[in-house]
C-alpha cells in the first residue's frame, strides 16, 4: 500500500529524525497506520506532548498465524505425552517442559515470519516513559507469580517440607491474588492508543490525542508539498540484502567480545533468520549534504581530522536512510591537499538510539597502473576484486592512515586529478562492488520502488 509520492528524505522538523510518510506511516481519517519497524515523529500519541529529547518505547502487535497455533498444539501434546508415557509427577515434567518451551520460543524468534510480530517505535513524554518502565517491572512480577502457581503444587507433592512447606502453602493463594490484582491494574492502566493489526506488516493506532493528530497531519501535508515541488513522481531503487550471508565478524562489529551477542548472531546466521533480511536503498539514492547538515558524530570526526592534517578538505557528504526509516548511514569524504588520497568517515545509527551508532574510517589511493589500495579499520568482505588491494588496520584514524601509507609503498600513487574525477572514480568502484555483491547472492537486483 505504498504511496508513489512518498519521500523518505524529507527534512526533519525541530531536530527530530525524518520519517518516511508514504511508505512507512500515514494518516487515514482519525487513525494512524504504521509499517513494521518504523519510528514515528516526535510527538506523544496519547497526550499530544512535544518536547526536546523525548524517548522512544516499542509498541508490539503479535499477529496470530497458523504456525503459531500449530506450535502451541505441538507443545501441549508433548506435555501430555511426557506425563502419561513416563508417569511423571508435575514437578518432574515441569522443568523439561519449561526448557522445551524456551527453546521453541528462541527458534521461533529466529525463523519467524517478519510480519507475525510488528514493532513500531513511538515517542513518549517523561511521565509515560516511567509508566512504561513500571509496566515492564509488573510483567516480571507477574511471571514470578505465575511460576509460584506452577511450582507450589509440585513442591507440595514432594512431601512434608517443614517450615518451608508452611510458607509454600501461603504462596499459592498469595500468588493467585497477586495475579488477579495485576490483571485489574493492566485493564485500568492500559493506554488508549494501542496498535492493532492491520494489513500484512502494518498496524493501526486509534484514539489518538487531537493535538498529536493535528501535528501529524501538518507534517504529512508539508512533506507531500515538498515532494510535489522538488521531486514529482520520484521512484527509488530498492533491493533486498541478505545479511545472514555476510561473515559473522562483520555482523558483530564492536560486540565481538560479547559471548551472548556472538551466540545470538551466529544462530541468526545459521537459521537464515528473516531478521537478517532487510530492504535497502541502492547507493545511488544517497542525498548529498553539507558537512554542517550531517550528524554530530560525523562533524566532530571531520573537525578533528582537518585540525590534525594540514590542507585536507571536505569534498562531499552523503546521507542514505533505510526504507523502513529506522537506520541512517552518513558518509563524509575528505581529500588530501594533492588529491592523491581520500578518506571516508562512515557513521551508522538507529534512529531510536542515536548514541548506539558506530563510526568507521577507510582510505583510498590509486596507482598509475589503475590499482585501488584500500585501508580500513573495520572488517570487510574479501571479494578478491581485480586491481583492488584491501587491508585492515587498527587504532585511531591517524594510525589507520599511517598504515595506509605503508600499504601504498611500492606503488606509484597518482590521484585522478580533480575532485570531480575522484567522485566519478569512487562511484565506479561502488558500481563494481555492487555488481559483485549481487552476482554472489549477498543482495538481489535493484528495482524501482512502487
Amino acid at each position: 500500500m505504498s504511496d508513489p509520492t512518498s519521500n523518505p528524505y524529507a527534512p526533519p522538523t525541530s531536530g527530530e529524525p525524518a520519517s518516511d510518510f508514504g511508505l512507512a506511516w500515514q494518516i487515514e481519517g482519525l487513525d494512524l497506520r504504521a509499517k513494521n519497524g518504523v519510528t514515528l515523529p516526535m510527538v506523544d500519541l496519547f497526550t499530544g506532548t512535544r518536547e526536546e529529547n523525548m524517548n522512544t518505547i516499542t509498541q508490539t502487535v503479535k499477529v496470530m498465524t497458523a504456525d503459531r497455533v500449530f506450535k502451541g498444539i505441538v507443545v501441549f501434546g508433548i506435555f501430555i505425552a511426557l506425563r502419561s508415557y513416563f508417569e511423571l509427577e508435575r514437578f518432574g515434567v515441569f522443568l523439561p517442559f519449561l526448557i522445551l518451551m524456551m527453546l521453541l520460543h528462541r527458534l521461533g524468534l529466529l525463523r519467524k515470519n517478519p510480519n507475525s510480530e510488528i514493532r513500531v517505535f513511538v515517542y513518549v513524554e517523561g511521565v509515560r516513559l516511567r509508566q512504561a518502565s513500571m509496566r515492564r517491572r509488573i510483567r516480571v512480577i507477574s511471571l514470578v507469580l505465575l511460576g509460584l502457581l506452577m511450582f507450589v503444587p509440585a513442591f507440595v507433592e514432594l512431601g512434608p517440607l517443614g517450615l518451608f512447606g508452611d510458607w509454600l502453602a501461603w504462596g499459592f493463594p498469595g500468588a493467585t491474588l497477586g495475579l488477579i490484582a495485576i490483571a485489574v491494574w493492566v485493564v485500568v492502566d492500559k493506554p488508549k492508543p494501542q496498535p492493532v493489526a492491520d494489513q500484512a506488516g502494518w498496524v493501526r493506532f486509534r484514539n489518538i490525542h487531537p493535538e498529536a493528530l493535528s501535528y501529524l497531519r501538518e507534517r504529512q501535508a508539508e512533506n507531500l508539498e515538498t515532494i510535489r515541488i522538488t521531486e514529482p513522481g520520484r521512484h527509488r531503487l530498492v533491493r533486498t540484502t541478505y545479511y545472514y550471508r555476510y561473515p559473522l565478524r562483520m555482523l558483530l562489529g564492536k560486540k565481538i567480545f560479547n559471548p551472548l551477542a556472538v551466540i545470538q548472531i551466529a544462530l541468526l546466521k545459521w537459521f537464515r533468520s528473516p531478521l537478517l533480511v532487510r530492504k535497502t536503498y541502492d547507493f545511488r539514492e544517497a542525498d548529498r549534504v553539507l558537512v554542517q547538515e550531517m550528524c554530530s558524530s560525523i562533524r566532530k570526526a571531520v573537525d578533528r581530522w582537518l585540525a590534525s592534517q594540514e590542507n585536507w578538505h571536505f569534498i562531499e557528504g552523503q546521507r542514505l536512510p533505510s526504507p523502513a526509516g529506522d537506520i541512517t548511514v552518513e558518509t563524509a569524504i575528505i581529500a588530501s591537499p594533492e588529491l592523491d588520497h581520500v578518506m571516508f568517515i562512515h557513521h551508522v545509527w538507529p534512529l531510536i538510539r542515536p548514541q548506539a551508532g558506530t563510526t568507521s574510517v577507510k582510505f583510498l589511493s590509486c596507482s598509475i597502473n589503475g590499482t585501488s589500495i584500500w585501508t580500513q579499520d573495520h572488517p570487510h568482505l574479501d571479494l578478491n576484486l581485480p586491481n583492488v588491494e584491501e587491508h585492515r588496520a587498527h587504532g585511531s584514524p591517524d594510525r589507520v592512515f599511517q598504515a595506509h601509507l605503508r600499504n601504498c609503498e611500492g606503488h606509484m600513487i597518482r590521484g585522478p586529478g580533480s575532485v570531480e574525477a575522484w567522485l566519478r572514480r569512487i562511484e565506479e568502484e561502488q558500481e563494481i562492488t555492487d555488481r559483485v555483491l549481487t552476482d554472489r547472492g549477498y543482495q538481489d537486483e535493484a528495482r524501482q520502488s512502487a
